[in-house]
């Protein structure tokens, strides 16, 4: 009894960590899913049918989430209208811009996310605050003076929209 005892106090946590090792690569998969990171590789399956079904489900998941973030990518670029989506909850900064911005700004993508209006150049210091409290007030546009990448000022009408979710507070800009 002793000795079937041992042989098995030994043998069960090799046996746990075969029959655990898929579960943790699908959660290993599904953080890099979340964070955007996806790779080529299929998913991990293994020797339960339960893990490998919620394998099957999460990659089912997964694919239909990255089609439609593809779908609205394409859309938001290929809008002509120049908009950007910035996050409320941190002064503004922009979190994406599509190409007709990038055009009509003359401002590299890169360069400009992370960043604010004022950061940027894109607003005056002494409007800001005008702009600001106009948008908050009115959504159905507010006039202002925008600076071009090349130092052109141009005058453009801001459209905000501002959206709320369970990660913060977005604002979605459309300048005409």
């Amino acid at each position: 009894v002793l000795s079937c005892l041992a042989v098995g106090l030994l043998i069960a946590p090799l046996w746990a960590q075969r029959l655990t090792r898929p579960l943790q690569d699908i959660v290993a998969r599904t953080a890099l899913t979340t964070a955007g990171k996806d790779s080529a590789r299929a998913w991990p399956r293994g020797a339960v049918a339960e893990f490998n079904a919620l394998a099957a489900d999460l990659e089912t998941m997964a694919t239909a989430l990255q089609d439609r973030e593809q779908k609205f990518l394409a859309i938001f670029n290929a809008s002509p209208v120049p908009m950007a989506v910035v996050d409320v909850d941190q002064g503004h900064r922009l979190l994406d811009v599509n190409l007709a911005w990038c055009r009509e700004f003359m401002r590299e993508r890169a360069s400009v996310l992370g960043r604010t209006e004022l950061e940027i150049g894109l607003l005056l210091p002494a409007q800001l605050d005008r702009v600001f409290a106009q948008m908050q007030q009115n959504p159905h546009g507010v006039e202002a003076s925008l600076v071009r990448g090349d130092g052109e000022q141009i005058l453009g009408q801001v459209f905000n929209r501002e959206v709320t979710l369970p990660s913060g507070r977005l604002m979605i800009w459309a300048t005409v």
